[in-house]
């Protein structure tokens, strides 16, 4: 990762990294949803993608975590 990122930065592209690893290309608004997560949710959402095989998953992961936090887009 770039040295110039802030360590939240550096785990979003990380973040983004593995779920386009694992779902192929991200929308553009998946990749904003990733950016507005926190580090705590950053953390989950790595933790969580591992058996995830579509971006529908990905999806249905963000609107629990809107459900459970207002701060998402």
């Amino acid at each position: 990762m770039q040295s110039w990122l802030t360590p939240q930065q550096q785990r979003q592209a990380l973040t983004v990294e593995q779920l386009t690893t694992h779902l192929a290309a991200l929308s553009p608004q998946s990749v904003a949803a990733v950016q507005a997560l926190s580090v705590e949710q950053l953390a989950a959402l790595q933790a969580a993608l591992a058996g995830w095989t579509d971006e529908s998953a990905f999806a249905a992961w963000l609107q629990a975590q809107a459900e459970t936090d207002d701060s998402l887009p």
